[in-house]
């Protein structure tokens, strides 16, 4: 290999060699950040899946109770209704009964 030619001249193996160092230690450190930054976004992933199927899991449980909250809200309307029907058939006829004077309601 030939010494590397600089403006001044050539460079002495031992430079170059020196100066392929402080390259190297440059991308290691470069590297240790790189992958310090992997570790943390891959443990940053890893919580954002865990809360991600917990959500899932609370909306699966969610939307089972909106369901049975539907089921009963129709029961209980359907009840209602057919409690409201009962009275507006009854109605009328204590309505008749209180009109009514004592005397009719004797001979009757």
């Amino acid at each position: 290999m030939k010494p590397s030619k600089t403006a001044g001249g050539y460079v002495s193996f031992s430079v170059k060699i020196d100066q392929l160092q402080e390259e190297n230690a440059k991308l290691a450190e470069e590297l240790k950040i790189w992958k310090e930054r992997a570790v943390v976004e891959s443990k940053q992933k890893e919580h954002v899946e865990e809360e991600l199927k917990q959500l899932r899991e609370i909306n699966l449980h969610l939307e089972g109770n909106a369901q049975k909250n539907a089921r009963d809200a129709d029961y209980f309307q359907t009840t209602l209704s057919w409690y409201v029907e009962r009275v507006n058939e009854i109605l009328p006829v204590l309505q008749e009964l209180q009109t009514e004077g004592p005397e009719e309601k004797l001979s009757a």
